[in-house]
């Protein structure tokens, strides 16, 4: 198969191929205990690949938030339990019901998913794609960990086709020679319309998201705090669940510390992310080790907020500073805290400058990480592993 590229200009994906006329069918495995960024990718190929005649079901090996909260309701969904990474009695259930049902390929995302998947789809004679989310597949981990890691590796060399969601995610593909073919489809949301055209006053800076420490939460504060120092007025807004209470506590010890609880708010899980993006004027990011394709940073362009963010793998392809939103050190508090005092600056200067990288990001978010982008590739991805393998040598 050839490889899959993307360009800066057009939202086209360098194939060779268009998407079937006839309907086919697509299980995709997922993990289902949360709704994050796998999920999300999921729940909007679900809804956004039918244009292209994919007929899109979904099996829960942890039946869970999923449900709940998926959006795209069209797509049948079942559950079959995975508890270990050898879940032989769910191999055999799901390769039964891959054949029974006349699916045509599986399509997975998480390591736990993919213990099923690919097992299942190896009996039942399907192609296996897996989405490439995680980027640290090469990171110290405990010696249970990594018998795991290397259970899942294993599985993935055997998948007909590895995407990664970033230029990150790819070369991670590449150097552990994952899959027999490897391309880059970045993750997308959905178009929508710009939340605002100026900043307000004072202007608002805010990140979303599960708030641990990779995230760099505390960066962030710390920022926010020299800000204050420097005599800037803003509102700091933090959005999203605690990974535990004692990262809570320590962040708002920290808040205190740098004199900033009056000027910032931490609302909690909310259900309505766009909602809650339009009441800011930047999104800040200010991770500190390597992301996938942050579904939260798109969402924010989505929006036309410039972004604020570090400088790592999986956030550094998405802005250019400068013009759609500014890259910092990651870990840099005082770094940070500039970018944050020239946004504030230039919020309150009420120039078109805000608006200018305002309109910037909305419009990359559209050409190049739209789900609609995302589902146009990853249908090209389906459509060239059919050719390889036709429907009629399989064993349905």
């Amino acid at each position: 198969m050839a490889s899959l590229t993307i360009s800066e200009t057009t939202s086209a994906i360098s194939v060779g191929a268009s998407p079937t006329t006839a309907t086919r069918r697509v299980l995709h495995v997922i993990n289902g205990e949360h709704y994050a960024g796998a999920e999300r990718v999921q729940d909007l190929l679900a809804e956004h690949l039918k244009p292209f005649n994919v007929e899109t079901h979904f099996v829960c090996v942890k039946h869970d938030t999923f449900e709940a909260r998926r959006h795209w309701k069209d797509a049948p969904l079942t559950s079959i339990p995975v508890r270990s990474p050898w879940p032989r009695s769910a191999i055999r259930q799901l390769a039964e019901r891959l054949q029974r049902e006349a699916f045509d390929l599986v399509h997975a995302h998480t390591p736990r998913s993919l213990w099923l998947a690919a097992p299942a789809a190896d009996r039942a004679g399907l192609p296996l794609v897996y989405t490439l989310h995680d980027v640290s597949l090469k990171e110290p981990v405990s010696w249970l960990r990594r018998r795991l890691r290397n259970w899942t590796l294993h599985l993935l060399r055997r998948a007909d086709a590895v995407i990664a969601v970033s230029p990150a995610a790819l070369e991670v593909a590449e150097s552990l020679e994952l899959g027999r073919t490897r391309l880059l489809v970045p993750n997308g949301v959905p178009r929508r319309d710009r939340a605002k055209q100026n900043p307000g006053s004072p202007p608002v800076l805010g990140t979303v998201g599960l708030l641990r420490p990779r995230k760099g939460i505390e960066t962030l504060v710390e920022a926010a705090g020299h800000l204050r120092a420097q005599g800037a007025d803003f509102r700091l807004r933090i959005i999203g669940p605690w990974e535990n209470r004692e990262y809570a506590r320590l962040i708002q010890r920290e808040v205190a510390r740098a004199g900033i609880e009056a000027s910032t708010e931490f609302p909690g899980f909310v259900s309505d992310v766009d909602q809650a993006l339009s009441g800011f004027d930047w999104f800040v990011m200010p991770s500190v080790l390597a992301e996938g394709t942050p579904m939260v940073v798109l969402e924010a362009m989505a929006a036309g907020i410039p972004v604020i963010g570090s400088r790592v793998p999986g956030v550094v392809e998405l802005i250019r500073s400068g013009i759609d939103g500014y890259l910092v050190t990651p870990g840099d508090a005082r770094q940070l805290a500039d970018q944050m005092a020239t946004a504030c600056q230039i919020a309150a200067a009420k120039t078109r400058k805000w608006s200018d990288m305002s309109e910037q990001a909305w419009r990359r978010q559209r050409a190049l990480y739209s789900a609609e982008v995302m589902a146009e590739r990853t249908a090209a991805c389906y459509q060239r592993l059919w050719e390889d393998a036709p429907v009629s040598t399989r064993p349905h």
